[in-house]
Formats: C-alpha cells, sequence, structure tokens
C-alpha cells in the first residue's frame, strides 16, 4: 500500500504566503493613515464663498430617486430644501419614482398638500420600468432636467441652508465638472450600530477626501450631496445602469478616466442617515461590496491603460479593493487549521509578522479613536468604539466573499432599500447573525484543536480572527444594538 506523503511548508514560504495575504490590507492601512493625518495636519484651502459672491445664479436641477420610501423622509427633504439661501426661482425639483403605482399615487397626494409645491417648482415622475436602480433613475430625469448644474439628494440627505449657494459658486468659479461634500450622521444617537458608523463616517468620507484633496488625489464622489455640470454628464454617456449599486463609484471613475475636473467642499457638509440595526447595515453594506467589486471588474483595465499619473492608478484601485483586504482572513484561518494537516505550528514560523501588523493595525486604530474623540466622545469611549467598528468591519468577510461569488458568476443583486425614520428597524433579527453564529462555533472548536495539538500560535491567530464574530454575535442575539 503505497502512503501518501504531503511535502513539508518552509518557514519561508509560510512568511511569503502571510505577506502575500495581508499586502493589500496593508497597503490601505497606510494609504487611510497617510490621507487621515494629512486631511487632520494639512493645510486646506478653503473656498472663499463670501467673497466670490455671483451676479446671477445658474438654473440648478435638484434630483431626488426615491424607491420604498415613506412620505414623511421626502417631505423633510423638500422642507430643507425650501430653506436654501440659493434663488427659488433657480431651483427645479425632480422626484423619480420606482415605487408601485399605487405607492407613488399616495407619495405624490401627500407631497402636493405641502405648502413646498407651492413655493418651490416640484416635478414628480414614475419610471413604468425601473431598470439600472439608482444609476437608471438619475439617468431618466437628467433627460427631464434644465438646469446647468445637476445635485443629487438622497431622501435621507439634509443639506445645510447655504448648501447650494455654496457649492453652485465654487462650481461656477472653480470651472468644475463635478463636487463632492462632506457627510454627516443626522442619527448617530439612534442606537450603537448607528454611532459606530457615524465614526467610520467622518473617517472615510470626510477627513479622507479632505486629505486626497490637499495631496491632489482623485476625489471618489459619494452618492448622495453632490453636484455635477449637466453637460459634462450627456457628455460622458451618464451613469452606467448596469453598475447601479456602484453608481457613486461607477461615475467617478468615468469622470477622472475622461479628465474631468472634480473638487471636494469639507466647509459644505450634508447629514446622512445610517442604518440604525445590525441586519440593515449588514445589507447595505453587502450591496455596496457587490457594487465596488462590479466596477473594479469592469473598469480595471480602462483604470491600467488610462492617461492618468500612476499614483492615481494605485489610488483608484485601492479605493475599490477596501472591502476585498478583509477576504485576507480567510486565507489566514486556512493557512493556521492547515497546522493540524502539516502537523507542526505553520504561524509559528512567522512570528516576527506579528509586530508588523500589530503596528500597521495600531496606525488604524489610533485615527479611529481620533475621530471618535472630534466627534465628542471621551478617551475610554474612544477605545471602545475603536474596537467595535473593527469588530463590524472583520465581520462583513464572509458577505464580501458572498458577492464576489454573485458578480464572477452573474448574479444580479437584490436592491433593497435601507429603512429609514420611522420604518427603520429598533432591533435586528437573529436570522442576521446565522453566519456569526456558525463562526463562532467552528472557531472556538479550531481554538481547542490546536491549543490540544500544541499549535498554540495557529490557535492564537484562530482566537483573534473568531473574536469579531463572537462580540457581534453576541450583541445581536441579545439585542444589545
Amino acid at each position: 500500500m503505497t502512503q501518501i506523503t504531503i511535502p513539508a511548508i518552509q518557514p519561508i514560504q509560510t512568511i511569503t504566503l502571510i505577506t502575500i495575504m495581508y499586502a493589500l490590507t496593508w497597503a490601505i492601512i497606510i494609504i487611510h493613515a497617510i490621507y487621515y493625518w494629512t486631511g487632520i495636519k494639512g493645510k486646506y484651502r478653503e473656498a472663499k464663498i463670501v467673497e466670490k459672491k455671483l451676479n446671477e445664479y445658474p438654473k440648478t436641477t435638484i434630483i431626488i430617486p426615491v424607491r420604498n420610501e415613506e412620505a414623511e423622509t421626502i417631505i423633510e427633504l423638500l422642507e430643507a430644501l425650501s430653506k436654501q439661501t440659493y434663488p427659488k426661482d433657480k431651483m427645479e425639483i425632480i422626484i423619480v419614482s420606482d415605487d408601485t403605482e399605487q405607492k407613488f399615487k399616495e407619495i405624490k397626494e401627500r407631497i402636493m398638500k405641502t405648502e413646498y409645491m407651492r413655493n418651490m417648482k416640484i416635478n414628480m415622475y414614475r419610471r413604468n420600468e425601473p431598470k439600472g436602480f439608482k444609476a437608471g433613475a438619475l439617468n431618466y430625469a437628467i433627460q427631464k432636467s434644465s438646469g446647468k448644474y445637476i445635485a443629487v439628494f438622497d431622501v435621507d440627505t439634509i443639506p445645510k441652508e447655504t448648501f447650494l449657494e455654496e457649492t453652485i459658486t465654487h462650481m461656477e468659479t472653480e470651472g468644475l465638472d463635478a463636487l463632492a461634500t462632506k457627510w454627516s450622521t443626522k442619527n448617530i444617537d439612534a442606537s450603537p450600530i448607528a454611532e459606530a458608523q457615524a465614526v467610520s463616517m467622518e473617517f472615510l468620507t470626510s477627513i479622507i477626501l479632505k486629505g486626497k484633496k490637499i495631496l491632489g488625489k482623485p476625489i471618489i464622489i459619494p452618492g448622495s450631496g453632490c453636484i455635477f455640470k449637466r453637460e459634462t454628464l450627456i457628455e460622458i454617456g451618464g451613469w452606467d445602469e448596469e453598475d447601479g449599486l456602484g453608481e457613486d463609484l461607477e461615475i467617478s471613475i468615468k469622470l477622472i478616466l475622461n479628465g474631468k475636473k472634480i473638487d471636494y467642499m469639507d466647509e459644505v457638509d450634508v447629514k446622512v442617515e445610517v442604518p440604525s440595526s445590525y441586519e440593515d447595515f449588514k445589507k447595505q453594506q453587502s450591496r455596496w461590496a457587490y457594487g465596488a467589486t462590479r466596477v473594479l471588474m469592469k473598469n480595471l483595465s480602462k483604470i491600467i491603460k488610462a492617461n492618468i499619473p500612476l499614483t492615481w492608478k494605485i489610488d483608484i484601485t485601492l479605493h475599490l479593493l477596501q472591502y476585498h483586504a478583509i477576504l485576507a482572513n480567510f486565507a489566514i484561518a486556512i493557512l493556521a487549521l492547515l497546522s493540524i494537516i502539516m502537523k507542526t505550528d505553520l504561524m509559528a514560523q512567522a512570528t516576527f509578522l506579528i509586530p508588523v501588523t500589530i503596528a500597521l493595525s495600531a496606525l488604524e486604530a489610533i485615527a479611529y479613536m481620533h475621530t471618535a474623540k472630534r466627534l465628542g466622545l471621551k478617551t475610554w469611549r474612544s477605545i471602545v468604539m475603536m474596537g467595535r467598528c473593527t469588530a463590524l468591519a472583520a465581520v462583513l468577510a464572509p458577505q464580501v466573499l458572498i458577492q464576489n461569488i454573485k458578480v464572477i458568476i452573474g448574479k444580479e443583486e437584490r436592491w433593497e432599500v435601507t429603512p429609514k425614520g420611522a420604518t427603520a428597524k429598533k432591533t435586528s433579527s437573529r436570522r442576521a447573525t446565522i453566519i456569526e453564529n456558525m463562526a463562532t462555533i467552528i472557531g472556538v472548536t479550531a481554538i481547542l484543536t490546536l491549543i490540544i495539538l500544541g499549535y498554540k500560535m495557529s490557535a492564537l491567530c484562530i482566537l483573534t480572527l473568531t473574536l469579531p464574530y463572537a462580540y457581534v454575535a453576541w450583541k445581536t442575539n441579545n439585542h444589545k444594538w
């Protein structure tokens, strides 16, 4: 009987594997740290709007795409728009609904009764064939629009009163094609989940964008509270409806590759609503991961061949790969578990990489703690928040893997609107933690097995990867958020 022998994995092979697995994660952490501290410490040039008052303001179309939204949420945004300092006769509001005919009729009747219909020009449309998700709705609205500029607002967005005046003035004086603005969370106190996202949002959509502007790097425009020149959108063919779930990424890359001028204003903010339950948070992040993967696969070759600086190509690619970095945890877990088959503690072969990983992780942790303090949290609360944000990001790995598989096999993702306002869920369903519960059980079993076999470093590795799942599962199962 022939005995099958398994070749031993040498330390150099283990070190190489781990380095390859975590290279993307390390690169993103370093880039984040550079942008973050540049945004905090760097010299930011504010737009002097007071000194640049326009003699005449151009007509601006405000597009509000809606689907399965409550009339109250839409009316809240219309109220905020009615308070804009921008001339009302230069504002055109277009609401595009992808709802059923009955739902659209109910929303229209509610809005028609408000004072805003009398004080502002509001046109409401329903698409008979809601193709292309949000991207399709935006393209539909462009055909109905007549403004020089297009402002896009999701219904959960509340702009400051001078938003249009400041952004359009900046667009005109700087000759911009597109403009991103700062996001902040309007429901930070809704739940611990919302609070954690508020910190992440401050970190990712404001500070990093600010750092990118200071360093002259490409700006990726968030999907709400943004301004575009209408003729530019028409020139580049509008939004790609095949990538409707990542429409903000897709239009940003299209603008950059076409050499269009994009800017960011940190001094102009919009308040947006974030999911208040873990279940809704996970669904939203899953959609975004799907959209990022679709956009990456479609545009990677274009980015590589584009006539833009190499640093821009790297920056854009890393931005699209942010979700994929956490997939390294799967690879590391598999490598640690291979210790059982290889009959040696593989992770012990690369212990010198642990300080590297800890040091780089500390960079991200310090930035998150600093962000939490900026939002008014005390030191201990900031430490807790840093841990919570880390755990919530880590447990998205299975969702990212699933979404990548869907993209690869061509399976379409459903467009589920995140509940907002009164319809937002206050607690998470236990169904939301099936994967987290299973990962915890598997992780604990693997840890005990590795300890019994004497493979302590591999056991420690699995423990580190299992803790986020155990934490999130416990918090969700016990309705702690």
